[in-house]
């Protein structure tokens, strides 16, 4: 009898014991420095699930959220012949999802087919810059386009050009402007930063300081609170594309980068977007396992992941969230009040395309005292 009771209590002392520990990790984990007043931070909570499938399988680079609906806007897939070889071929279909909808359904197409461009919302005007039409260097692009969503009937129109051809730009509306960051190949790898004002667009984009993190490619980036953050990356090596951590910051008025809290690990090809003005999700992407035998692969070997952090730019801490049900890559990301989308990607290292749409509910949780 006795032996029985201290089982009971001891299993009961663990519990408590295991949601102390539980609290105090998501006190940590929302408090940039020791000495924060105790109490539970703001925090956001995530919960997976399935969304309504596109109708087609492919990259999903180009995707945000206008006007609160979901548009995404080409890709990329592959085709394999008889043999099985594989061709990479680009999409110009553009599709929309509004809340409540059980499908997608269509926009008009855009001029051409169209990869790895970046999508950018101004109200119901959606701009997208830059991008692929194919797999040569020549086939990359200066283009940019617009759409007015709110028109009876939207048609794409030619923008001010990029200064150069540009692909797997990364950035965002910053107030009244747009801002993206880049990596220049036709000039060696170095990265860039652009601006560019919607209501000016006879002045073109102003080129502002570089990024510092040097030759640095595949790196995520988003605009938030009118600031411009770009996170991870990797740079070519001998045996492959090693990954880094490193993230930055640009504060445009002084145009100044500014070093944050690097990744928690390595990452390349990430999906992000900003939450009410100062959260960013960091979903999905590459990193890289264990390192493989000597002789065969001394980097590592590149893995998708299924990480999602959350970046919260006031204290410049990184939260783990519940990782995504599906690991993917080049995938496209919109957030819309209550949810935040992952559309399509790669599903597997090269080679493969996924049509799925994993939809993460979001429910902010405002800052309280805690209980005695």
């Amino acid at each position: 009898m006795i032996k029985l009771m201290s089982s009971a209590a001891l299993l009961q002392n663990i519990r408590r014991w295991t949601i102390l520990a539980s609290v105090a990790t998501v006190l940590t984990a929302c408090s940039a420095t020791d000495n924060q007043p105790t109490a539970y931070r703001q925090t956001i909570p995530l919960e997976w699930g399935w969304g309504p499938t596109l109708p087609v399988v492919k990259s999903s680079y180009c995707t945000t959220a206008v006007d609160g609906d979901v548009v995404t806007v080409g890709g990329t897939y592959w085709e394999r012949d008889d043999q099985g070889k594989p061709t990479k071929r680009w999409r110009n279909e553009v599709y929309r999802l509004s809340p409540g909808d059980k499908q997608w359904g269509r926009l008009p197409d855009f001029p051409h087919p169209i990869g790895y461009a970046l999508a950018v919302a101004f109200d119901a005007k959606l701009y997208v810059i830059g991008g692929t039409k194919g797999p040569g260097e020549k086939d990359t692009l200066r283009e940019v386009y617009v759409i007015d969503l709110s028109e009876d009937e939207p048609v794409w129109r030619h923008e001010t050009d990029l200064p150069w051809p540009a692909s797997r730009l990364r950035g965002g509306r910053a107030g009244q402007t747009i801002l993206v960051a880049g990596t220049n190949h036709s000039d060696g790898g170095g990265t860039f930063t652009l601006e560019f004002d919607p209501d000016n667009p006879a002045a073109g984009w102003q080129q502002l300081n570089s990024p510092p993190h040097g030759r640095t490619s595949y790196f995520a980036g988003t605009t938030c609170g009118n600031k411009l953050y770009v996170f991870g990356g990797g740079s070519n090596a001998q045996n492959g594309i090693r990954l880094n951590a490193e993230s930055y910051v640009l504060n445009p008025p002084a145009s100044k980068w500014q070093k944050i809290k690097p990744l928690p690990v390595p990452m390349r090809d990430m999906t992000v977007s900003a939450i009410d003005g100062r959260y960013i999700f960091i979903v999905g992407g590459v990193e890289q396992a264990g390192k493989t035998a000597a002789g065969i692969d001394p980097i590592g070997q590149d893995i998708l992941s299924s990480r999602v952090f959350c970046y919260d730019t006031q204290e410049d801490t990184y939260r783990a969230m519940d990782p995504l049900r599906l690991a993917v890559a080049d995938s496209g990301i919109a957030a819309i009040p209550g949810s935040v989308f992952i559309v399509a990607g790669e599903d597997s290292v090269y080679q493969s395309r996924t049509g799925l749409v994993q939809v993460g509910r979001v429910q902010r949780l405002g800052t309280q005292a805690p209980e005695n």
